[in-house]
């Protein structure tokens, strides 16, 4: 996202402040001490704060996500990143063994439009 222009990347520590105006935050580094502070400044600025550290620590999580023939899954089983993504990965080889079924259409039965079934008015 970075290289295409889509955000703006500073490499350097987390500093006080950094959250300000953000309503979703990723905190996803392994310096447990930095991840901390920023869900802290999370929490005081009631702001969904994701940790990939800590999902007990996290206001908010990210679902697991896949796709295979034409479907995205999207798991989320609530504070066990690893868990879902193990569903999801079970389902997604599902999807690419056969195994469970995606079908790419679905047949419909044609309706009347509302005005056809609507009753007469007299005048």
């Amino acid at each position: 996202m970075a290289e295409t222009g889509e955000i703006t990347w500073i490499k350097r520590r987390y500093e006080e402040g950094d959250l300000a105006d953000a309503w979703y935050v990723l905190v996803a580094t392994t310096d447990t001490t930095a991840n901390a502070a920023a869900s802290a400044e999370a929490e005081r600025t009631r702001t969904w704060c994701v940790r990939s550290d800590d999902a007990e620590a996290a206001t908010a999580w990210t679902p697991a996500t896949g796709r295979d023939a034409g479907v995205t899954v999207a798991v989320l089983t609530g504070h066990d990143p690893r868990r879902s993504a193990a569903v999801r990965d079970a389902i997604v080889e599902g999807l690419r063994d056969g195994s469970i079924a995606a079908p790419t259409h679905r047949s419909r039965t044609p309706s009347s439009p509302w005005w056809a079934a609507a009753p007469a008015t007299r005048t």
